[in-house]
């Protein structure tokens, strides 16, 4: 009888003695050997032909599992591709070999189209040189690590941490280079957000340093200034000359104070401030200019906001000095106040701003307008587009807007200028308000 129609009992299967199937791996499966006329029967001499012909065998194991059972490949593969981390094998010239699906997912393109292509394409130009020389770094058996940049992909200034490993090869030729790529973005931008707090911390401990000197020393100028002007000796002359000495320390005083409000703004604590008192109060207390006219336009009932009123009036003042520097010669400055509660229905409204009840400040003005190239860097520290400006309004504005928990918002167009600042609000009047929003108009 040949191998073809040997008798298999329980389980068929081949043995390895049998021609063709040399190591085939058995398992560790029961064995034993039947003669083929039955188990009483005597086996044949092994070796012989009668032995390796007639031998059938039989498996005590449990049986297999019913069912098609994928190959060690198809496995891998299953395995590789469902990664959830980017996999790379690279030739020797740092070409795109292979990739499973999160590699194709990170870079923004189908796997077979990343076949081929160089991977240090896809870094950031100043990344590129130290990629290279890691690659070059990686020997057989070691493990090398680099963070860096993607600057194409699906996500454009992704961080990646990449690791790498070269394995060796039986005939010392060179062999693929595999890398792993985790997303590190989220990490990189909390420990910059680590580094940014540790920065104004140290800002604000050294403003309030400066700020503690200088008003001790203005001080002392301001009240040696209030004795000269008492003296009766001095003419016109050296009366303005005392002014001018009592100006510039009070300038001195304020910008000291602006530095503290941008670098220590603190939090509201249970402070209220009424913002209708601070604007009338400030419109009352403002020089007349007859080349702005300014209107208020103020909600009946406003709510009172949750911020210290010293603060608030350094928000209401510099945006007003902001707004009427931007004019040069003839314009109009136009000063809203509303109510406004925001919803979590609310979403797509106002991302910066959380919910809750809030006031609405919105300073605008018709004079030059801010270039797009400086939108962005108005709200730094002695940043000014202004002959006149000292560059501190505005980001004192901005440190005391969010040390309050508020918000601010800037839209800029030539001749146009709009500043809207949100802050947090009590649902209700501290008093019965008498400005309204059909008020005159006051002209400047």
């Amino acid at each position: 009888m040949g191998m073809n129609k040997t008798t298999y009992d329980r389980k068929t299967g081949p043995h390895k003695e049998f021609p063709g199937m040399a190591g085939v791996n058995l398992g560790n499966g029961n064995y034993r050997l039947l003669p083929p006329d039955g188990p009483d029967q005597p086996l044949p001499a092994p070796g012989t032909e009668p032995h390796r012909q007639k031998v059938r065998m039989e498996n005590r194991s449990q049986y297999p599992v019913p069912g098609y059972q994928p190959g060690f490949t198809e496995r891998y593969r299953e395995l590789y591709d469902s990664a959830p981390m980017a996999c790379l094998s690279l030739d020797q010239h740092g070409r795109i070999m292979e990739a499973n699906l999160s590699a194709a997912h990170m870079f923004g393109m189908r796997q077979e189209h990343l076949i081929n292509l160089p991977l240090v394409n896809f870094l950031d130009w100043a990344d590129r040189p130290a990629f290279s020389e890691f690659l070059k770094s990686i020997a057989p058996g070691a493990r090398r690590r680099i963070e860096t940049r993607l600057l194409f992909g699906s996500r454009p200034d992704t961080w990646v941490h990449i690791e790498g490993a070269r394995g060796p090869h039986p005939q010392g030729r060179d062999t693929p280079l595999h890398l792993a790529l985790i997303d590190i973005t989220e990490h990189k931008k909390q420990a910059q957000r680590l580094i940014e707090e540790a920065r104004i911390l140290g800002t604000a401990h050294f403003a309030a340093n400066i700020a503690h000197v200088l008003n001790n020393r203005m001080a002392t100028v301001l009240g040696y200034a209030e004795l000269l002007k008492t003296e009766h000796n001095l003419d016109d002359h050296g009366q303005k000359m005392v002014s001018s000495i009592a100006q510039a320390a009070q300038t001195v005083g304020d910008l000291t104070d602006l530095i503290v409000a941008y670098a220590c703004p603190g939090s509201s604590g249970e402070a209220v401030a009424s913002l209708n008192d601070t604007i009338m109060a400030l419109l009352r207390r403002e020089q007349k200019d007859p080349r702005i006219h300014t209107r208020q336009d103020i909600e009946p009932e406003l709510w009172d906001i949750r911020i210290d009123p010293r603060r608030l009036r350094m928000i209401v003042a510099n945006l007003y000095a902001n707004a009427r520097e931007a004019i040069a010669s003839q314009g109009r400055i136009k000063i809203t106040a509303r109510n406004l509660e925001k919803k979590t229905s609310d979403q797509p409204y106002l991302q910066g701003v959380a919910n809750g009840a809030y006031v609405r400040l919105t300073v605008q003005d018709t004079g030059c307008g801010i270039p797009p190239e400086d939108l962005g860097h108005i709200f730094e520290p002695f940043y000014s587009t202004k002959f006149m400006g000292r560059g501190m309004g505005l980001a004192a504005v901005q440190g005391i807007v969010r040390g309050c928990g508020g918000h601010i918002e800037v839209t800029s167009a030539p001749c146009c200028t709009s500043f809207s600042v949100y802050l947090p609000a009590v649902k209700k009047p501290r008093r019965n308000q008498a400005a309204r929003s059909d008020c005159p108009d006051l002209k400047r």
